[in-house]
Formats: structure tokens, sequence, C-alpha cells
């Protein structure tokens, strides 16, 4: 206890309310002098705690799992040698993962190269196309091969059909303006591309939208559906978007959204995985696909405009 701290204390004890704030003023007066004098001199400032960065060899970042990293790293805030530390672990993990994925695109890209050569791809089926598209959605000018199968094909079945009945032309007029574009694909392929299910009878000319078309559409579909979630989720999270790890490598929160569900897990904040989880967890385009195409064994026009047993009961 200092002098005016004892001072201050007989004072209340004797009730002398001057001699009390006297011994309070002069208090203060001495606490603001002691801050002061440390800002320049070096016997006042206060000695930080020892760094712990001795504990944080390369060794022992490298068994730690990213969760144990990142509490750490937390936990270190008055320790930023130590701090820099598992930011260099967090660099050299991030390189570590760009290598391996450049390493496993390269050989894909090798795999793919070869089986979408001109001899090759003529021998694939529809649906074998259609899945490969949505597998290469981040090598663009390998989609562009199939999608240039795909007029290829339509090229060839317009040169041996090009007239439809008036009711395919008022079903594919209906498709285009109320389908999703995954549905409208399916109702193209069943009366322009499939030669087998092509009505007879009386024809009239109709131009008609390539497959390339109705899967730039589709794309679209899945982009447009894929930011308004993110809009969605950045409300719910109010801006907080990226664990430490993807705020120190600075990670794009939209890119999350697209590609590999791992970099979600990897970089995401608990609370932006959880309003994803919330809206039907991370949805990469070949999911979107499949999810949105359209039933089978019937036509999505015909199945539209059927009446049903709960479009007509009350109960």
């Amino acid at each position: 206890m200092s002098r005016w701290e004892r001072r201050a204390a007989a004072a209340e004890e004797a009730g002398d309310q001057t001699a009390l704030d006297k011994a309070l003023s002069l208090f203060e007066s001495a606490v603001e002098d002691v801050a002061e004098r440390s800002e320049w001199d070096p016997q006042w400032k206060a000695v930080p705690p020892p760094s712990r960065a001795a504990e944080f060899t390369e060794e022992f970042l490298a068994a730690q799992a990213d969760d144990e990293l990142e509490r750490f790293w937390n936990e270190l805030h008055v320790d930023p040698r130590a701090q820099r530390l598992i930011e260099a672990e967090w660099d050299r993990r991030a390189a570590a993962e760009e290598l391996r994925r450049e390493q496993e695109d390269a050989e894909l890209r090798e795999v793919w190269e070869e089986t979408l050569a001109p001899d090759c791809i003529r021998g694939l089926d529809e649906e074998q196309l259609q899945d490969m598209w949505g597998q290469l959605h981040e090598h663009r000018d390998l989609q562009e091969k199939i999608e240039g199968e795909w007029d290829r094909r339509a090229s060839t079945a317009g040169d041996q059909v090009s007239q439809l009945t008036s009711k395919d032309i008022e079903e594919l007029e209906w498709a285009y303006n109320h389908l999703s574009p995954a549905q409208y694909q399916e109702v193209e392929r069943r009366i322009l591309t499939d030669p087998s299910l092509w009505s007879s009878g009386s024809r009239t000319e109709i131009g008609k939208v390539t497959a390339k078309e109705a899967q730039e559409r589709e794309s679209q579909a899945y982009h447009e559906y894929q930011f308004e979630r993110y809009i969605e989720a950045e409300a719910r999270c109010r801006g907080h978007m990226l664990n430490k790890r993807g705020e120190a490598l600075g990670v794009d929160p939209q890119s999350l959204m697209f590609g590999n569900s791992k970099r979600m897990n990897a970089y995401a904040s608990d609370e932006f995985k959880a309003a994803i989880g919330a809206t039907g967890g991370h949805m990469s385009f070949a999911r979107f696909r499949a999810l949105h195409a359209p039933r089978t064994g019937t036509s999505a026009y015909g199945a539209y405009n059927a009446e049903t047993f709960a479009d007509v009961a009350h109960v």
C-alpha cells in the first residue's frame, strides 16, 4: 500500500473528508505519473510474458490438426512471434495442398484429353457426356470439346429431319417458357435429338436450341442459385464468413460455394458452414444437376398438365 493510500484510509477512518479528497487526488497523480514514465523510461515499462515460440517447432506444428493450430493462434494473441510460426505452417500446408491439386489436375487432364479425343468422344453416349461435362466445371476448354460434340450430333440430326408436328412445336415453346434449363433440355432431347422418339405426320420447320445453349442456361441457373444462397448465408453470418486460417490466406468466401467441399470445411467459419448446411449443404454443379434433373418415364410437359388426385381432392 502506498503512502497516499494509507493517508486516504486514515482520513476515511477519522471522517475527515478534506484530508480524504486530498489523499485521493495525490494518489491519482502518482498513478498518472507512473503511466507517463512507462512511455519513455525502460525501467517503468511492463515486462511482456516470455515468448512460447520455442515450443512451436516445425515437427510439432506439422503434427497438429487444423483446429489445434487455430486454437493455439487464438491463445497467443500477446505473442506475435509464436503466431507467425503458426501462420508459416498454414502457408506451408496451403502450398502443399496447391501442389497436390496441380499434380492431380495434370494427371486427370491427361486422362480427360485422351477420353475427349475426336475418335473417342464419338463413342460416348449422351449420359456419359453429361456426367463428364458436370465434372469439368473448372476446365472450360474441356467442356467446350463436349459442347462441340453435342453441336455436331445436333447438326447431324437436323440434317436428317428438320420438321416437327404442330404438337411438338407447341410443347417445345411451352417448355422453353416454363421449365428449368435442365428440364427443357430433356424435352429437347426427347423431341429433337432422339430419332426413335420423333413424331410422324405433317411437319413444319422449326429452329431448335443447341445442346450447348441448354448447358449454358443450366450453368447460369446453378451460379444464380449459389449466389442467392451465399447472400442469404452472408446475412445470417453478419459477414463472418471465414475462420482464422481462411482470413490469413486471403480466401474469397464466395469461392467456397463452388468446387470441392474440402475448401469449405478448411476455410469457412462455423457460422458459414451452419448457414449453408441449413439450406441443403455444399452444392457442387454435378449434385445440382442430379437434384434438378427431370423425372424419367414421362415428359415434364405432360406431368405439368396432367391432373392428379391431389389437384382435385380437398381433405
